[in-house]
Order: structure tokens, then C-alpha cells, then sequence
């Protein structure tokens, strides 16, 4: 393939991801995805803009809206941190709960924001314990946990995430 057989296509698959988010009506998003886009052609060339294309971070599942990048999600004033559902066994298997405005939840793996964490970790795990103040226990209770627990930097990444600064303007469906 050519040099501009390439540069048609990478424009194409961009051209598919600019349409994606105009349609959902989102203009960070659009944005994002532009730049994203550009950015992944420019270091690696066509075949990386068509993975990209297919990938995102998370879809909804009820009105199909599209997060390509985990900040883009996180900075989303439609969406709400309802809960996390704990794994005791892989704390990082454990289960983010969130709300969308169209009235749909979403799960999504602790693990996948394990980055956001940056303290120290722990090996003993407490829960059943009588130092263990039972935060993992009820899915709804985003506190922190002040204990040396192999489960509390978990609750710090909910901190975080309940810190994110949300995006002011959203054009939304």
C-alpha cells in the first residue's frame, strides 16, 4: 500500500471516529477523539488508527454512548460513582458502579484505574476482623478506609475518582 493508499485510509478510520462522537453530540469527546486520532497516525501510522476506531474505554449499554479515553469518563457530569463491589480474593477484580443519565449502571474493573493510586499497599487483609470498619461490605459506602488493609487503596482510588473535576458545558442526547 502507498503512501497516499495510507493516508486515505487513516483519514477514512478518523473520519469514522469525528462521526461517532458528532453524533453522540459531544464536543470534548470530538475533541479528544481528533487529537487522539492524530496522534496515534502520526507515531504509528494507518493500522493503529483502524484499532482505534473499533477500541473505547467503555460503552453504554443502554443508549450506547461512548467513552473513548478514561478521562473523557470520568470527567462526564452525566455520570455518578454509586458504589464498588468488592472481591475480597483480587481487590483489583472488584467492581466499580456507576450511573448514567439515561438510567442504565455501569461495572467496571477496579483494576482498570489502578494507576490513579500512588500509596502505599498492603498484604494483610482485615475484613472479618475487628480492626475492619465493614466499608467493603456495603457496595454503597465510598468512604475511605484509615486502616493498613489490603483493601484501602481501593477505597483511595474511589477517592480519587469522586475527586475528578467534571467537565462544566456537556451537549449530551
Amino acid at each position: 500500500m502507498g503512501l497516499e493508499e495510507r493516508t486515505f485510509m487513516s483519514a477514512i478510520c478518523i473520519g469514522v471516529l469525528i462521526f461517532r462522537a458528532f453524533r453522540q453530540r459531544d464536543a470534548l469527546q470530538l475533541g479528544e477523539t481528533v487529537l487522539q486520532a492524530y496522534n496515534v497516525y502520526r507515531e504509528n501510522g494507518t493500522a493503529e488508527v483502524k484499532r482505534m476506531h473499533q477500541m473505547s474505554f467503555k460503552k453504554c449499554s443502554k443508549c450506547g454512548f461512548i467513552w473513548y479515553q478514561r478521562a473523557a469518563f470520568l470527567s462526564d457530569p452525566n455520570l455518578c460513582m454509586i458504589g464498588y463491589q468488592a472481591y475480597f480474593d483480587e481487590p483489583l477484580t472488584g467492581l466499580f458502579l456507576f450511573n448514567h443519565t439515561c438510567g442504565t449502571s455501569l461495572a467496571i474493573k477496579a483494576g482498570d484505574f489502578q494507576d490513579l493510586f500512588d500509596g502505599p499497599m498492603y498484604t494483610e487483609r482485615l475484613n472479618g476482623t475487628e480492626k475492619c470498619g465493614g466499608h467493603c461490605l456495603h457496595k454503597s459506602d465510598l468512604s475511605p478506609c484509615p486502616q493498613e488493609c489490603e483493601c484501602s487503596y481501593v477505597r483511595e482510588i474511589v477517592q480519587v475518582i469522586l475527586k475528578w473535576p467534571k467537565q462544566e458545558i456537556s451537549v449530551k442526547q
